[in-house]
């Protein structure tokens, strides 16, 4: 079913141990869980659970006792460590669920590098990487800038049919990018482009032209 997600829910198990659940989502689904835990929190709690295990077991008393020896008290913080660590592994494979769900999809992707990469031509090769990214991620445009001999990033290629340039006078015209090949440049730490390569960040923003302080918005 749907549910939001990022949630661990911590309950007591029929035995009255402590255990700790969080959802698997892909794609908005959950298809699976990671259980941890079986835990006491307190010599309170380690009661609570010898009495429901006689219940439960029909053992007598002194035995279960004996039994429950072994389980040791976990602190609040402990169980919230044990919280973070059930979410972290859930989150890993919601990601690697996801990889894989969306390789499933996207199966022509490295096809279409492969052969690009066969054909030996850099321009054409890097033409067809953004075209595949562009079409795997699902967004509007995606561009390669590459270092040149100056150590400047250079557009060398893009789905964008155009780019808006600040002339000399700071306004903004509309120009082709086939005039813009080769011909764009940043330095490092310039604009959002130049900073994500200088500090080896990725960085994500929905609107570029309110952060973009490079020549290309």
């Amino acid at each position: 079913g749907r549910q939001s997600k990022g949630k661990v829910r911590r309950y007591k198990c029929h035995g009255g141990l402590t255990e700790i659940l969080s959802p698997i989502f892909v794609e908005g689904l959950v298809v699976g869980a990671v259980f941890g835990g079986q835990l006491i929190e307190s010599e309170e709690h380690r009661k609570e659970v010898i009495t429901s295990a006689v219940k439960i077991s029909g053992k007598d008393f002194d035995t279960v006792c004996k039994e429950t020896t072994g389980i040791p008290v976990v602190s609040s913080e402990d169980v919230t460590h044990v919280e973070r660590s059930v979410r972290g592994l859930a989150s890993f494979l919601e990601q690697l669920f996801g990889i894989w769900s969306q390789t499933q999809k996207h199966a022509g992707l490295r096809r279409r590098l492969l052969e690009a990469t066969i054909s030996g031509d850099i321009d054409e090769l890097l033409s067809k990487v953004c075209i595949a990214v562009k079409n795997y991620i699902g967004v509007t445009q995606c561009s390669v800038f590459l270092l040149n001999k100056k150590n400047q990033l250079m557009l060398r290629a893009t789905t964008s049919p155009f780019f808006m340039v600040k002339s000399a006078d700071g306004n903004l015209q509309k120009v082709p990018t086939k005039d813009l090949i080769g011909k764009v440049t940043y330095e490092l730490g310039e604009g959002l482009t130049g900073w994500v390569v200088e500090t080896c960040k990725p960085y994500f923003i929905i609107r570029v032209q309110d952060r973009e302080k490079g020549k290309v918005s």
